[in-house]
């Protein structure tokens, strides 16, 4: 048999009990996994636009390079 949480309410300046029941742990599971996944979102959006502007200015380069050759 687990423990029963209780949580401080300044209201009634007492302690109330925590529901802890499996449909609240996987709210809770799920809100950090949905958080973690948009912050990966924007992370591998964000590297991926320098990666391809730094692409075009490397192409943009090895072309003056080649004009320079000729």
């Amino acid at each position: 048999m687990s423990k029963t949480k209780y949580k401080y309410n300044p209201n009634t300046l007492s302690y109330d009990e925590v529901d802890n029941s499996w449909r609240s742990k996987l709210k809770k599971i799920s809100y950090h996994l949905i958080s973690g996944l948009v912050f990966s979102v924007i992370i591998i959006m964000l590297s991926y636009s320098s990666i391809k502007k730094k692409g075009k200015n490397e192409g943009a380069r090895e072309l003056e390079v080649t004009k320079l050759e000729l």
